[in-house]
């Protein structure tokens, strides 16, 4: 879920502007916040059938457009479903990637669409956080009400059939919808959303999407029953779905929905029953009314982050196109197709209950044989085998076949009535054939492997079960050969496939998995006996392509960490073979999620065939992970035959603050953790090459940019020199973020409402540090940058403070806060060559109160003589933002490498840099040109 704002209006200068900028951004991403964007979505190749706009509907009172998919073959008194999309998406985007319309010919329902509008807010996210638009009878609210009555009154549908799903956004405006209308809605699907009544402001909705709020089940509970305090009658049946490695909406965020819907319907909040569902073992759990029906499901999808999941294909459990926040995961809209009663299996009022005693009672090496319990009425049976139905038993026992020796099965069965209606799933259990020792060799595409239980999907990647290797992205473009032996044990075996003995056991502090990934090559000469000292787990593989070019297609780096840094036409360079090592440090925390590892000090070190004998070591912006330069950076540098080591610093995300024990640990780690990894680096950069590096250089921006200032002030011995794009500054005096984010949440607001206190509250600005000719970024930097980069921080360093982040005076804090800050400052007293280079235009870290201060302080440390200073006119924080306004704005990457390559003249050849200076912005230069070059 990108960030909640809010406008009714476009404030001052923003208007089209500001709409091409969202459009061009189509996912949030957070220079100095958590990467929130995915994959590009891959085009249908089987589109999902258009949709009808509905131009009139009712009063419409949200300003909403209504859209209408009626299959071709509709029954008599239809079904209907409401579906809500997420922000950034449009009706037609939900109705493909979802694959809800193609199940509403399947199925035979009527399907709805509301569709949110950039008028109403701008990055066209339903207002769930807004009370006017998310109570009964009122604004987007009371228009999504009107188009199920018009729905039902134009096409004659069930009225007492009417259900409401949606995404992110729109799943926590399904919270509301089903809390405001329990009499219009009979049931609901919640997909990465949040509990109803969590938020009534957009400071509070990020609380809510990420840490999470936590109340007790009763508290929230009594905020469903007062969103509608007069209902008497049944309330909704509610499915909640979420990705376990949402960092978007935090899957805390789930068992809050689940606390409050089961306290609605008066049940615990400990499962009635539990399976696993889908070719990706999805975990759902299961709270059961006392009349047997499900009121209440919890659909824990591993290895996903934010987005509906899909899984793409013609099957009876497939829907949907994957791509962004489509993750191919599992098809979510047949189970919840499924929950709503809409496919025949059941689940609603007058089904058939669960049948109890489920038992195995016997084994071979290819069957088991089940009993249960008859259950009364009932005229048949459905046998679900790992969460898909295998037969239709008349009554118990009943012997499956056809299983291979030595392999775990999960059953559940369900009781059918008369009308052939499926009842709700028995408790689950694990049955094994018997044999298996024998190894067996297995070859097919990556999406066969998962389907077929011999791999996992995590991620949007393919991962052997057992051995857990990678195997690439989850596709049917890839094929790899599998050995499985002992049963249930699979590992790679590309070069020919033979039986192999039960794998050892790992020894000595790492673990090390090596492995030809896709898009590599599996080579004698691939150095499978490097070792990265001190890490606690890595993975070696030998690749064609160390940059981008490749790394993108064979898993080895991920899109979603360096989305939003570099312009759209920024060239990749390509042709750069070499060894890749992924691993992480032992370290307490876990919020990076990349390979599954759930373990964070993750690193990545890429050692290029063609060596020219340097190591180039980096930090990432913002709270991203150790991906997050190799677009801007790495790519670069690869090309140019420098080996690259980059770290996530030890903890991730805009929860980042939860790391360590006191005010400062978190950010503190930062700088050990790239200590650490240059450390470790210039060994292994030794063991590959057999000589240690000629040069080591330090570069990042932003976060990454501090970091290499701290780095040149506390550890010169380690490093020759780096580069600093805009770093951010700390010191206890000021100024930083503390200083001038504050006055920006003040003021803003004041002079984007104009009137006769614009003008002041612009001077105000001004003052603050933002410079005049910046005014057209303010809209975009107040909506997604200045209120949760003040409040993140603000969380880490100063976690007591009671007020509204508006309101922070950093002069008034105590001195434990003063010092919590000074236990990361910046002294300006480097001990290499630093090259510094920062926009003119940059609103997040303003050049006066950032780059301007510390050169001044590196002066006063007198430290000048090794210091270069560029200030980049029309230069801005984010490079992703030239392509909103290229006729306003240049990029920074050129102008980095610039710096770069005068440092390499420095410290190698002893040529002296140009002066520090600012660089103007050559008059008429195309944004071809200024991508081309930056001339200091």
């Amino acid at each position: 879920m990108p960030s909640p704002a809010l406008r009714r209006t476009p404030p001052t200068g923003a208007g089209p502007v500001l709409r091409r900028l969202v459009a061009a951004l189509t996912v949030l991403v957070l220079a100095l916040g958590a990467a929130l964007a995915g994959p590009v979505p891959a085009a249908a190749a089987d589109p999902a059938p258009g949709l009808t706009r509905v131009t009139s509907f009712g009063a419409n009172p949200g300003a909403l457009h209504m859209y209408v998919h009626r299959p071709p073959s509709l029954p008599a008194a239809p079904p209907v479903v409401v579906a809500l999309h997420g922000c950034t998406q449009d009706a037609q985007v939900y109705a493909d990637g979802s694959g809800l319309s193609r199940l509403a010919d399947r199925y035979g329902f009527l399907l709805v669409l509301a569709e949110q509008t950039a008028a109403n807010n701008p990055n066209k996210c339903f207002n769930w956080f807004r009370p006017a638009d998310s109570r009964r009878g009122q604004g987007e609210a009371a228009s999504i009400r009107q188009m199920v009555a018009h729905a039902v009154a134009a096409h004659g549908a069930d009225a007492r059939r009417v259900h409401v799903t949606g995404l992110s956004a729109g799943g926590a405006m399904t919270s509301a919808l089903l809390a405001a209308y329990p009499d219009v809605f009979s049931s609901g699907a919640v997909i990465a959303g949040l509990p109803h009544d969590c938020a009534r402001d957009t400071t509070a909705a990020y609380t809510c999407m990420n840490p999470g709020v936590d109340l007790t089940p009763a508290q929230w509970a009594q905020r469903v029953r007062d969103a509608h305090p007069s209902w008497a009658g049944p309330w909704p049946r509610v499915a909640i779905w979420h990705g376990d490695r949402d960092t978007t909406v935090v899957p805390r965020n789930a068992d809050e929905l689940r606390d409050q819907w089961t306290a609605v319907h008066g049940l615990s909040q400990t499962p009635t029953r539990t399976d696993v569902i889908g070719p990706n073992a999805t975990r759902r759990e299961q709270y059961a009314a006392p009349d047997g029906t499900v009121a209440v499901e919890v659909a824990e999808v591993p290895g996903m982050g934010h987005g509906t999941p899909v899984d793409p294909g013609t099957g009876p459990e497939q829907c949907g196109v994957a791509g962004t926040h489509f993750p191919d995961t599992i098809c979510s809209g047949h189970w919840i197709a499924g929950f709503f009663g809409l496919d025949g299996s059941g689940g609603g009022p007058g089904t058939p209950p669960a049948p109890s005693g489920l038992a195995v009672t016997g084994a071979t090496g290819s069957t088991i044989t089940l009993t249960w319990s008859a259950v009364d009425g009932a005229t048949g049976y459905t046998l679900y085998r790992d969460g898909a139905p295998v037969a239709a038993p008349a009554a118990p026992p009943y012997t499956d076949t056809g299983l291979a020796a030595g392999t775990d099965h999960t059953y559940a069965v369900a009781a059918r009535d008369r009308d052939g209606r499926t009842g709700t799933l028995s408790a689950p259990v694990t049955a094994r054939t018997t044999g298996g020792s024998t190894a067996s060799c297995w070859t097919d595409d990556n999406y066969g492997h998962v389907r077929a239980g011999r791999a996992t999907a995590r991620g949007g990647y393919t991962y052997a079960k057992g051995s857990d290797q990678a195997m690439g992205l989850y596709n049917t473009f890839i094929t790899h050969t599998l050995r499985e032996s002992p049963a249930g044990h699979f590992t790679l075996a590309d070069d020919g496939c033979v039986p192999a003995p039960e794998p050892p056991a790992p020894s000595g502090a790492a673990t090390a998995a090596t492995a030809a990934a896709p898009g590599g090559r599996t080579v004698s000469g691939c150095p499978a006996s490097l070792r990265v000292p001190g890490a606690a787990h890595q993975r070696v593989s030998c690749l064609d392509e160390l940059t981008t070019a490749g790394t993108v297609a064979s898993g080895h780096t991920d899109p979603a960490d360096w989305a939003g840094l570099t312009p759209k036409d920024l060239p990749t360079p390509s042709g750069v073979p070499g060894v890749q090592i992924d691993g992480y440090f032992p370290d307490t925390s876990a919020t990076n999620t990349n390979h599954g590892w759930m373990h964070d000090a993750q690193f990545v070190l890429r050692l290029p065939d063609r060596w020219n004998g340097g190591l180039v070591v980096s930090g990432t912006p913002g709270n991203r992970e150790q991906y997050a330069n190799d677009r801007a950076i790495g790519d670069w540098v690869l090309s140019r035959g420098y080996a690259f080591a980059a770290t996530d610093k030890g903890n991730t995300g805009t929860s980042f603050q939860r790391d360590g024990r006191r005010p400062g640990d978190a950010i503190a780690e930062w700088n050990t953790r790239l200590t650490q990894l240059t450390r470790a680096a210039r060994a292994v950069v030794a063991q590959r090459y057999h000589r240690p590096p000629a040069r080591t250089l330090a570069t990042g921006m932003s976060n990454g940019g501090y970091l290499v200032r701290w780095q040149l002030e506390n550890h010169p011995e380690l490093y020759d020199g780096g580069v600093d794009w805009e770093g951010t500054l700390w010191r206890a005096d000021g100024p930083h973020l503390f200083t001038f984010l504050p006055p920006a949440l003040r003021h803003y607001p004041v002079y984007a409402a104009g009137g006769p206190a614009a003008g002041a509250a612009r001077r105000a600005m001004h003052a603050a540090g933002y410079p005049a000719g910046s005014e057209f970024l303010w809209p975009y930097h107040h909506t997604y940058y200045w209120g949760l980069t003040q409040r993140i921080y603000r969380e880490e360093l100063d976690p007591g403070y009671p007020g509204a982040d508006a309101d922070y005076d950093w002069a008034a804090r105590p001195e434990r806060v003063r010092g919590a800050v000074d236990r990361i400052a910046l002294t300006g007293r480097i001990g290499k060559p630093l090259m510094t280079v920062h926009g003119t235009l940059d609103v997040l870290l303003p050049i006066t109160r950032d780059s301007d201060v510390y050169a001044r302080m590196v002066r006063e440390a007198g430290r000048g003589g090794l210091h270069r200073y560029y200030r980049v006119e029309g230069g801005t924080h984010t490079d992703a933002l030239v392509d909103a306004f290229p006729d306003r704005l240049r990029p920074l990457v050129p102008c980095h490498r610039s710096a770069f390559t005068a440092l390499e003249g420095w410290i190698g050849r002893g040529e002296r840099p140009p002066a520090g200076r600012t660089v103007p912005l050559p008059a008429g230069a195309g944004a071809a040109e200024l991508l081309a070059g930056c001339r200091l």
